[in-house]
């Protein structure tokens, strides 16, 4: 009898654990889907080109001078070592994780709409632009930073005690 238990416990512990499994994955080709619906390939194109000008200005802001070319090749080994379908699946898994099915499928129904397909191909202009204003912020915060570091060293600053 005791085994008898024992086995029945085992066999549903192992269907359960099966059912979770087709559950999940099923609610990853779900986000697979939903990331289809995204473009997620082109997403991580645009990010990619957005991110390479950022730093180009980055550096160039900064007067430091980078080669194009080096720029350039950073930037093609960054993308190979990106490939959208290796990425499509990891992030699969997250979303999976993330949200739940009746979410995942609202998340699709939204960018499969009109709408979302507006929202989806002003994304990137609207990354560009937070870009631009979170590199400002975070440029103008880092020199505020450097000159206060710069006048502690030199004693004239709040911390030292002088005026």
């Amino acid at each position: 009898m005791k085994h008898r238990i024992i086995l029945i416990t085992v066999l549903l512990v192992a269907a359960t654990a099966i059912r979770a499994d087709e559950e999940g994955s099923e609610r990853k080709e779900l986000a697979v889907t939903v990331l289809d619906a995204m473009n997620f390939c082109d997403m991580i194109d645009q990010t990619l080109d957005q991110m390479k000008e950022a730093q180009q200005k980055n550096l160039s802001m900064r007067g430091m001078t980078s080669s194009s070319v080096d720029l350039d090749r950073t930037f093609t080994i960054i993308r190979e070592n990106m490939p959208c379908d290796d990425m499509k699946q990891e992030m699969a898994a997250i979303y999976a994780q993330v949200f739940t099915t009746t979410e995942l499928r609202g998340i699709r129904d939204f960018f499969t709409s009109e709408v979302g397909q507006t929202f989806n191909s002003k994304q990137p202009e609207l990354m560009r632009r937070s870009m631009e204003v979170s590199m400002k912020r975070v440029n103008a915060a880092m020199m505020k930073a450097m000159e206060e570091m710069r006048r502690e060293r030199s004693g004239t600053g709040s911390g030292s005690g002088t005026p």
